[in-house]
């Protein structure tokens, strides 16, 4: 009966999504921002340093480091410094060679074909002898909270869903009752609890001596936001066509933050949304204690209010752009002079004066998106499909050309800025090649016919992967650990290039037994056992 309920609640809730989504399309922009006689006292309770700056030394202190990377980056193109960027004075033009050879990762290194097979389910039960992820499974009414559950039905539930075979199929190919897991799934498995699961395994895995080895950039942690596409086997408000991905078929996209290797957040859009609306609440409700600095996305995750939305919140904007060379030339301009340092020009002026005048809207509309008015992706979106023709908009598109003029030179003049882009968004793709694995367990299609399931089927899979991810980093911490007791500098280089993601000797497959049984992992005794090449 409290499956029924839920659904029930969610065919609801996705009914008054569409009339919110619909209701924001056409309703003023003014009618989704807080309250002017409010802005002050909320602007005084978030912890925001960029709604307690001055304006006027902000902005003075934009334009004094953007013209200083100008004259940086022409100087070093004009005297050859920048080997990547060549200018061309009979032509007037330059010549590009920005791309990185930075290999993909390796995934499923030689050192964990050296152990023996270990089944998910014995892994994930060490897990969370290590974690104590099990203990965030708690009852949905309040009375029931002292309540229980048996972890070898909360363990097959998220198997069944995480690998697409669903409840009634697991229950099948198992020792497990349908009853007791249809029983545990309605009572126990909630977005909010799988949500608070992960992040318990992925703060545990934060905390290992291997995690330190997988930082890309010393001035921040440094995570990327990347989707990927999934088929579904029910027609759903969420699923949309994309001949690309699906030919004639339905599917959706699960959204990642990835940050050293964790998949630290995730979120399922439908295939046919743009990525760049989503980037923000990825980052913003990222609820685990891995939080990124610095974050990469693909040409997707790019839009015209990103760069801004994400600075004034504190982190540092870092995407990859598939033509590097459109994005340069629509905000700069190249002319030859005889000073070197004035080879690269604004195309357009920043407009200080106009960011100065309507600083006070710009704050607001950010206290909006911060204190969840209104879905912040929503709102995003809303901000993207609204005419930019009213001052704030215009003034807040001028503010993100401004950063986004910095990353570009930047880009341009650093290659190891570059590099730490490119390996960001492949550990990105090195999660989603362990996913696919997870998904393809059993048909690589989504089961769930509406949000709620999509969801639930999406964080089982994110769960299965943090505790995979969660293991290896525990046998590679144990190896970090005996190798620094040896002194063995050579074999401490290697463990920084092993990843985390590897599946080989993991069997996710076969008949699937929950028993009870002992589950005492030796760490130590493995990493002992393993022969690593320097």
């Amino acid at each position: 009966m409290a499956d029924q309920v839920i659904v029930a609640k969610e065919e609801l809730r996705q009914h008054s999504e569409i009339k919110t989504i619909n209701e924001i399309l056409i309703r003023p922009l003014n009618d989704f921002l807080i309250e002017r006689k409010d802005q002050e006292e909320l602007s005084k309770s978030m912890s925001l340093p960029m709604l307690k700056i001055s304006i006027s030394d902000f902005n003075s202190g934009l334009e004094a480091a953007l013209t200083n990377k100008m004259k940086i980056a022409s100087k070093r193109i004009n005297t050859g410094e920048n080997d990547y960027v060549i200018y061309s004075d009979q032509t007037n033009t330059i010549k590009w060679s920005l791309s990185v050879k930075n290999p993909l990762p390796l995934v499923n290194s030689g050192v964990f074909e050296q152990f023996d097979q270990v089944g998910v389910i014995d892994l994930m039960r060490v897990v969370n002898q290590e974690t104590n992820f099990f203990d965030k499974f708690t009852h949905f009414q309040s009375k029931q909270q002292r309540t229980q559950p048996d972890l070898n039905d909360i363990l097959a539930c998220i198997l069944g869903n995480g690998t697409n075979f669903g409840l009634y199929k697991i229950a099948n190919i198992s020792d497990r009752s349908f009853n007791d897991l249809r029983t545990t799934q309605a009572n126990y498995l909630r977005a909010d609890t799988l949500r608070e699961a992960n992040d318990a395994i992925s703060n545990m895995t934060a905390s290992l001596p291997i995690f330190e080895y997988y930082r890309i950039n010393d001035q921040g942690q440094h995570g990327s936001i990347d989707g990927q596409k999934f088929e579904c086997r029910f027609s759903s408000l969420m699923a949309r066509y994309s001949p690309k991905y699906f030919g004639q078929d339905k599917g959706v996209s699960a959204m990642t933050l990835v940050l050293n290797h964790v998949p630290v957040n995730s979120k399922i859009i439908s295939a046919d949304e743009h990525e760049s609306h989503h980037i923000f609440d990825l980052l913003h409700n990222n609820t685990s204690g891995v939080k990124p600095d610095i974050l990469s996305t693909d040409t997707h995750g790019a839009n015209k209010y990103n760069f801004a939305i994400l600075h004034f919140f504190g982190y540092q904007f870092a995407p990859r752009y598939k033509t590097f060379k459109d994005y340069f030339e629509r905000m700069f301009q190249v002319e030859a002079s005889d000073n070197v340092e004035q080879l690269i020009t604004l195309r357009i002026p920043i407009n200080w004066d106009l960011i100065s005048g309507e600083w006070d809207n710009i704050c607001r509309l950010m206290i909006s998106l911060g204190q969840h008015k209104t879905s912040q992706s929503l709102l995003i979106k809303k901000l993207c499909r609204y005419k930019s023709n009213t001052a704030s908009l215009k003034a807040l598109a001028e503010y993100d050309r401004a950063i986004k003029a910095q990353y570009i030179l930047d880009y341009i003049d650093n290659e190891t800025l570059r590099r730490q882009v490119n390996r960001s968004l492949n550990r990105g793709e090195a999660f989603h090649q362990l996913r696919r694995v997870i998904a393809e367990t059993n048909g690589n299609k989504f089961r769930g016919s509406h949000h709620a399931e999509l969801t639930l089927w999406n964080e089982c899979a994110r769960l299965i992967a943090n505790c995979v991810i969660h293991y290896n980093a525990q046998i590679l911490s144990e190896l970090k650990e005996l190798n620094e007791h040896k002194g063995n500098k050579e074999n401490l280089e290697a463990l920084k290039r092993i990843s985390p993601v590897a599946w080989f000797h993991i069997n996710l497959s076969g008949f699937y037994s929950f028993t009870d049984t002992e589950n005492i992992h030796d760490f130590e005794a493995l990493a002992k056992e393993v022969h690593l090449e320097a």
